[in-house]
Formats: structure tokens, C-alpha cells, sequence
């Protein structure tokens, strides 16, 4: 990337609107130890393994505010974001953001849509692989199927409320975008508390979710979008 005097006079709000929807796809303070601070090794793995995945087939929707942090190696601050996100079964997710910007980013099927206040695109997850794999990413994580996908080697730990899975990418396509994903799970419902993403680059996203809720009804129409 270039950096030009009119770059540097817009600094970090150019670089705000710029990382963005890219702190989205590299949607998730990871840390480098050998297991999250706080976590112990997982003592009957296949047991956590049973109840997650019949945890997360029992899902059929959830909803809830999110609050984003994205750290970028470039800049010393911390870029945060708040908003609304949406997941219904099969693979509709819709994350509405409302601070500092407004933008919407929604997965309908192969259908990518993202919305600001100038203009709306349109693009296929089917033929964009770094789409396709976010797409894959949410939709592993909030349903349950991250423990079966090839394409990650997982560790599982314990902490006192939580549960902490590190996922590190074992396809080609993956290991392109991202060094490592950590998702923490609540104990009680198995439902994600939060995601990290740490990317190739040194930058790092994290997405706490909030105010969830499970099974709710949602309509298909929160995940169409007009121009």
C-alpha cells in the first residue's frame, strides 16, 4: 500500500473506512501463548466434541448485538465497531452496522450483499474464495460443525465459564488469509461468546456478541436486501 502526503493527512479515518468491512472478513487480542490465557488443555475432548456439535445442530437462529475490535499493525489504535448480527439456518447471516459507520454486510446462500449510504454490491460466495471461506467460517462456528471441517487442525481447552477452541487452518485456502481462529464458547448453552482472527499480515479482529438470542423467530426478509 501506498502511502502518499494525502493518505497521512486522513491518517486513522481513512484507514477506519478502508479495513472496515475488512475487519469483517478476517472476522476475529489472540494470544500467542500456547493456550488462551486462563484455559487448561480439554480433559474428555470427546465428550465436549458431542454436546457442541448436538448443541449447535439444535440452533436453528440467533440473534444479538456485537461490538468489533480490529487492530492493524499499521496503526497504534484500536478500531471499534458496534452493530446488530443475524444468523438463520441455512447459511443467512446479517451483520448490521451502526458505529461509527453505517454499513450492512448480508450472506444469503452464494449471495454476498454489502450496503453503505452510496451504493450496494453484489457478489458471488461461490466463485470468491475468500467469500466462500468467511461464509464457511461463520456458519462452522455458530452451527456447531467446526469439529468435523478437514480444514482445520483443533485444540480444545477449559476455562472457569467458557470453553476456547483454536482453529488452525489446514487448507490452502484458508492458510492464504489466516494464521489462526479462536472461538470461545459459552458453557451453558455452547452458544459463541466471541471470535478471534488473526491474519497472516499481524492484524487481528475480535467480534464479543451480546445480548443473544437462541431459536428466536427471523424473517427471510432481514436477509434480502434492496438497492
Amino acid at each position: 500500500m501506498l502511502i502518499n502526503g494525502e493518505w497521512r493527512m486522513e491518517n486513522s479515518k481513512y484507514v477506519a473506512r478502508k479495513h472496515f468491512f475488512g475487519s469483517v472478513f478476517m472476522l476475529l487480542t489472540v494470544a500467542l501463548s500456547a493456550q488462551p490465557q486462563g484455559f487448561k488443555p480439554l480433559q474428555n475432548e470427546a465428550a465436549f466434541r458431542e454436546s457442541f456439535t448436538t448443541a449447535g445442530k439444535s440452533v436453528t437462529s440467533i440473534q444479538s448485538d456485537f461490538v468489533q475490535e480490529k487492530n492493524l499493525s499499521m496503526l497504534e489504535e484500536t478500531i471499534v465497531s458496534k452493530g446488530k448480527f443475524s444468523f438463520k439456518k441455512d447459511n443467512k447471516v446479517r451483520l448490521e452496522y451502526t458505529t461509527p459507520y453505517q454499513y450492512l454486510m448480508v450472506i444469503n446462500g452464494d449471495e454476498v450483499v454489502i450496503k453503505d449510504d452510496k451504493r450496494t454490491n453484489r457478489l458471488s460466495a461461490k466463485s470468491n474464495k475468500m467469500f466462500r471461506q468467511i461464509n464457511e467460517i461463520i456458519v462452522d462456528c455458530l452451527g456447531g460443525t467446526a469439529l468435523g471441517n478437514p480444514n482445520y487442525s483443533i485444540k480444545a481447552f477449559e476455562g472457569k465459564g467458557q470453553y476456547a477452541l483454536e482453529l488452525t487452518p489446514t487448507s490452502k485456502t484458508l492458510k492464504e488469509f489466516f494464521d489462526k481462529i479462536t472461538v470461545f464458547v459459552e458453557k451453558g448453552d455452547y452458544s459463541v461468546d466471541r471470535l478471534e482472527m488473526r491474519e497472516l499480515s499481524g492484524d487481528n479482529t475480535v467480534m464479543k456478541f451480546t445480548q443473544k438470542e437462541l431459536n428466536g423467530k427471523i424473517p427471510d426478509s432481514m436477509f434480502l436486501v434492496k438497492n
